[in-house]
């Protein structure tokens, strides 16, 4: 059985999608991706994927376009598409490349173009309800668990920059990543520079600010607020690996609802995932023992949204700016103190 994964959206949802995978692999004798363009780095090492290839969704110029994706994957010989991504293009491409069989959500917009159409659960994690693809039930999440391979030269890139601000010492180390596509689920940057403060001078772990080249100026702006010592910023120079290495070196991670709290589960580091607009019961939360939630709970007009829109739709932010630093900070503690 030759299969094809089609998964296109951002890059939590590639990352929760990788137990689907490997429940595929498990079944299938060949398993490709199709993921968006600039993400493939994260199947390197992935013995579960036999080929990747890339969707240029935006015109760059990385990446297949929509129709010359279509002609390629119409040429391998697919005999089955699963499409946890819950989009018209991504099933219009499946129904195009004459793929015989089609598996996807019945809630998808282009759910017509299936063979076969599941039900997407509205409650549970998004592992169990993309396993139920691979026709997966009645099993726990961690049984297919999230992980990535960092190869030696992302840990070589990671540790070069810790031993810059090392200098001999020997230090735990805290990555915090304050950013996120969407704007409402980015707690507030002096908040951050408040917890940042806290592991500097309280915990004395050397820290890194971490993100994508999105993030930069946010990064920036946090640590102008540091002492001068004991950090760095790897935002913007750290590809999705590098940025993994590195969090496989914390001893913690501190992230919103976003990516890099998948990645930091996929690395086995505890992390601690900040929500705001969005809640933990949509089923996007990184799956592991010691990872916790800080949120504001009770609020009246939360959720908003299921990914979090970009102004809040009441004006007043209350979810992040009503979730303090002190209040995230005894969150924390639940793991810090093990460390």
């Amino acid at each position: 059985m030759k299969t094809l994964v089609i998964q296109t959206a951002f890059l939590g949802d590639l990352l929760l999608t990788l137990p689907l995978i490997r429940a595929l692999k498990l079944k299938d004798s060949e398993v490709h991706l199709l993921c968006r363009a600039g993400l493939s780095e994260l199947l390197q090492n992935n013995q579960d994927v036999d080929s990747v290839m890339e969707l240029d969704k935006k015109g760059t110029g990385d990446g297949l376009s929509f129709l010359p994706a279509v002609r390629k994957i119409g040429s391998m010989s697919f005999d089955k598409a699963v499409i946890p991504h819950r989009s018209v293009r991504s099933s219009l491409i499946a129904f195009l490349a004459g793929i015989p069989q089609r598996i996807g959500f019945f809630s998808a917009p282009g759910y017509v173009f299936y063979t076969e159409s599941i039900e997407y659960p509205p409650t549970g994690h998004q592992i169990l309800r993309m396993l139920l693809l691979a026709h997966q039930t009645g099993i726990e999440a961690d049984r297919f668990p999230v992980l990535v391979y960092p190869s030696k030269e992302n840990f070589q890139k990671a540790d070069n920059l810790i031993s810059n601000i090392l200098a001999g010492k020997s230090r735990n180390i805290v990555s915090i990543a304050p950013g996120s596509v969407w704007a409402t689920k980015r707690w507030p940057a002096s908040y951050y520079s408040h917890v940042a403060r806290y592991f500097l001078s309280d915990r004395h772990f050397l820290l890194i600010l971490a993100g994508s080249k999105d993030d930069s100026a946010l990064c920036l702006e946090i640590s102008k607020t540091l002492p001068p010592a004991d950090w760095a910023i790897s935002a913007g120079d750290f590809s999705i690996m590098d940025t993994a290495a590195l969090f496989a070196r914390s001893s913690f991670v501190v992230a919103n609802d976003s990516a890099a709290g998948h990645l930091a589960s996929a690395v086995k580091t505890p992390v601690l995932t900040i929500f705001g607009p969005t809640i933990p019961a949509f089923g996007f939360y990184p799956v592991g023992k010691n990872n916790i939630i800080a949120e504001k709970r009770n609020l009246y007009c939360r959720p908003c949204s299921s990914h979090g829109p970009m102004k809040c739709p009441e004006s007043h932010f209350r979810c992040m700016k009503e979730l303090t630093p002190e209040e995230v900070i005894e969150r924390m503690k639940i793991i810090l103190d093990r460390i």
